[in-house]
């Protein structure tokens, strides 16, 4: 899972299915605003057929297994990209490809899905496909778009067809009321995309900030309760970076924002850091990792700091303390305490060290 995502790395990705997201599709249609003229695409709207009735009598959890596959089988598909845009709604999108082709690829998407029916507890046909087809030239604007789609499957609902297939015009004259309303519909989506960046966002660094970090952590405990893989928590703290602030405040201040960039340099794809609290400290975690890689993406930073920084005016180290879900806490608190201790074990056992929760400083050294 590879994600650059504004100062919360996962905010355009549903962390359930692994598709991209509403905000994801939002900002990708907004895109197609700035080009002239716009390009042809078509989407596919996705609508699942008594879901609702899955989770009232098997539960939430069977209705979650069943986004998945639903999700697994869309993204095997033709599409160009598969955002999950509602509870149980999908949106396929389909560039540049004849109203004749997006057609046979969704009859395709729809046999399988029926063909799986059995896996996810449901019956056939699993899904509503509602194909709308955009020319090139033709006005869009993003929440014209979505309510559109709404239009749309509105329509569907009204009969039996699996699939159904819109031109715009096919929605009638309140079209020109709708993209009216969608402009001012954007600029508040705007602000509000904003408001939530600058609200996870660290102001010094540009890092996620403690608030993010908190509901990432929230996130992955979710994720790994459902499907039973650990992530790791490194909490990191600078050695003696105080000196810096001996030259300057703004000294250490950019000395903060260099070792930040230099730890996410040295991360995975699908990591995230973010800075903690206040100061130096920092606060890695690891989705899908195991004490054994996470000491050994540790270690890297740990010595990505200690060569990176050795023509800095005061060359530095970390020290971090390791913490696995769920075998050293089972809630974010517990978490962050017990890397909290192994973190100050490594200060005290000499600096520059990654431990892990109990373990012998001399274990925890990767060579």
């Amino acid at each position: 899972m590879q994600t650059e995502l504004h100062s919360f790395e996962d905010i355009h990705r549903d962390h359930l299915t692994g598709a991209a997201n509403q905000l994801a599709f939002f900002e990708w249609l907004f895109s197609l605003q700035q080009q002239t003229p716009s390009p042809h695409f078509s989407l596919a709207v996705v609508d699942l057929i008594n879901f609702k009735r899955l989770n009232d009598r098997h539960g939430h959890l069977a209705g979650d297994a069943a986004l998945c596959i639903v999700a697994g089988i869309l993204q095997q598909g033709a599409a160009d990209s598969v955002y999950r845009v509602g509870g149980d709604e999908f949106t396929l999108v389909f560039s540049e490809m004849s109203p004749e082709q997006v057609r046979a690829f969704v009859e395709s998407i729809s046999d399988n899905l029926d063909a799986a029916a059995g896996d996810m507890q449901l019956h056939a046909p699993v899904a509503r496909f509602s194909i709308l087809h955009y020319f090139k030239g033709e006005e869009i604007t993003s929440g014209g778009v979505f309510a559109e789609m709404d239009l749309a499957l509105g329509r569907h609902r009204q009969g039996a067809a699996r699939i159904l297939e819109f031109e715009t015009g096919d929605l009638g004259p309140s079209r020109n009321f709708i993209h009216a309303l969608a402009n001012q519909l954007e600029q508040l989506a705007r602000q509000l995309e904003e408001s939530q960046r600058l609200a996870h966002s660290d102001p010094l660094t540009g890092l996620s900030n403690s608030r993010a970090a908190m509901e990432f952590m929230e996130m992955e405990i979710s994720r790994s309760e459902r499907t039973g893989e650990p992530f790791a928590l490194l909490l990191i703290d600078g050695d003696d970076l105080r000196r810096y602030n001996d030259i300057s405040y703004a000294a250490g201040d950019e000395m903060i924002c260099k070792l930040g960039a230099l730890q996410k340099k040295h991360l995975r794809g699908g990591d995230f850091i973010a800075r903690w609290r206040m100061g130096d400290e920092f606060l890695v975690v690891m989705p899908e990792t195991s004490l054994e890689h996470a000491l050994r993406v540790g270690e890297r930073i740990r010595e990505a700091v200690e060569e990176g920084s050795r023509n800095w005016p005061l060359p530095v180290t970390i020290s971090g303390g390791l913490a696995i879900f769920p075998r050293h806490g089972k809630t974010v608190g517990e978490l962050v305490y017990q890397a909290e201790l192994a973190k100050n074990r490594a200060k005290s056992s000499g600096k520059n060290h990654i431990l892990a929760v109990h373990t012998d400083p001399r274990a925890d050294r990767q060579d």
